[in-house]
């Protein structure tokens, strides 16, 4: 079973992405589990009690952003899969710093 986080301050692009995923995943019949986090503070502490297979990761929020979160992470765990979700297109280059699956423009 695949575990999958995504983790994003904006409630609507939560609910987005995690709705898109599972339906993907369902449809190709992919065994998977989302877990939801509001807080990156939130999903560090989670994902270091049990590591996820991919994090659909927000780059811009409070307190502790999405680089923060993808260095700790890869200074612990090189096998999760990170896919940056973002409105700052102009990130794209500098998040290659963490090794990224992916990257997606909100918007």
């Amino acid at each position: 079973m695949l575990k999958i986080a995504v983790c994003d301050d904006d409630q609507i692009m939560l609910d987005f992405v995690s709705k898109n995923a599972d339906f993907l995943l369902s449809q190709n019949r992919i065994g998977h589990s989302i877990t939801r986090f509001l807080s990156g503070a939130e999903f560090l502490k989670a994902h270091k009690a049990d590591p996820f297979d991919v994090v659909f990761l927000d780059i811009i929020m409070p307190e502790t952003g999405g680089f923060d979160i993808a260095k700790e992470m890869r200074g612990l765990f090189q096998k999760t899969y990170i896919i940056f979700v973002t409105t700052e297109s102009s990130l794209v280059y500098e998040s290659f710093d963490f090794q990224p699956f992916y990257f997606i423009p909100k918007g």
